[in-house]
């Protein structure tokens, strides 16, 4: 199997952004699943989002590290300690938003949580690109 995904991505360049798009779906669903469970509990929307969000992006990144980027384990941690930093920031200004966009629409928190989803991706993508290839490059 590992041979086959890094056969593909070598051959195909582009899908690097469709892979990235496949693994961070799935860590969508774990952010989605923590964020209401907690959010069920009773735990603020902050928290929840913020807890989420890290569940969620570790997976993304471990997962695109080994099959999207092809990265050896050099640096991994290091790397992966970049990622994380970076995605406090990122979650902490979207976790801001969401509560606003939460309030200002009256509506539930998933909603807002959705509607930023696509920009969360990108931004997600772009970073992490820059992190395993030193390379800034827009798709």
């Amino acid at each position: 199997m590992n041979l086959l995904v890094n056969k593909l991505v070598k051959k195909f360049k582009s899908i690097n952004l469709l892979g990235f798009g496949f693994f961070s779906g799935l860590g969508l669903i774990i952010d989605l699943v923590i964020f209401s469970i907690l959010i069920y509990l009773g735990v603020s929307i902050f928290v929840s989002n913020f807890t989420a969000g890290f569940f969620a992006v570790s997976f993304v990144f471990f997962s695109s590290a080994r099959y999207i980027f092809i990265h050896d384990s050099e640096f991994l941690l290091t790397k992966f300690a970049g990622y994380i930093f970076f995605n406090i920031f990122r979650v902490y200004v979207l976790s801001i938003l969401i509560v606003a966009l939460t309030g200002f629409l009256d509506v539930i928190p998933l909603l807002p949580k959705i509607l930023v989803i696509p920009v969360s991706l990108y931004m997600n993508f772009l970073f992490m690109n820059v992190l395993m290839t030193n390379k800034i490059r827009f798709y």
